[in-house]
């Protein structure tokens, strides 16, 4: 609910932004095989990595399960494939010790994003956003796909 306010908030102010939803995958593989402690610290690791990659005015949340919104109030669409790139590199470098003394876990996520949402619903920016995570998803994961809904208006 806070994530979505402050967006609320950003996007009366700068009517250009971008939203990207990133999910941690094959995350419950990490549940499964450490248990629920594990995928916590795997949570934190993942959160840590997302706030050092955004920039200072962008917004973070956690909105469900394993997954994560960033809005980036005035971001131009090359400014949100960078920070999303960065956010999939940041969580990639994450060395995650599941078991002390044993090889760490690789982490990766998939980002779905939209640019320039201008003043689209926020209904209809989130299911864009969802359906490029899908399409990160099947396209092999630890990707980063974003479009733009004023492109597609012609």
């Amino acid at each position: 609910e806070y994530f979505f306010e402050e967006m609320k908030k950003l996007r009366s102010a700068n009517r250009i932004g971008a939203l990207l939803i990133i999910d941690a995958d094959h995350f419950k593989i990490i549940n499964d095989r450490w248990g629920h402690l594990a995928g916590d610290e795997a949570l934190k690791a993942i959160t840590s990595a997302i706030r050092d990659a955004i920039r200072t005015d962008d917004i973070v949340g956690r909105i469900g399960g394993e997954e994560f919104a960033v809005f980036l109030a005035g971001a131009s669409d090359l400014q949100a494939i960078e920070v999303a790139e960065r956010i999939r590199a940041s969580v990639e470098e994450v060395i995650f010790l599941p078991e002390p003394d044993k090889k760490p876990h690789l982490l990766t996520v998939s980002i779905g994003g939209v640019a320039k949402i201008g003043d689209a619903q926020l209904s209809e920016v989130m299911r864009d956003a969802d359906r490029n995570l899908y399409k990160a998803k099947r396209s092999g994961r630890n990707r980063v796909v974003i479009d733009y809904p004023l492109d597609r208006a012609a």
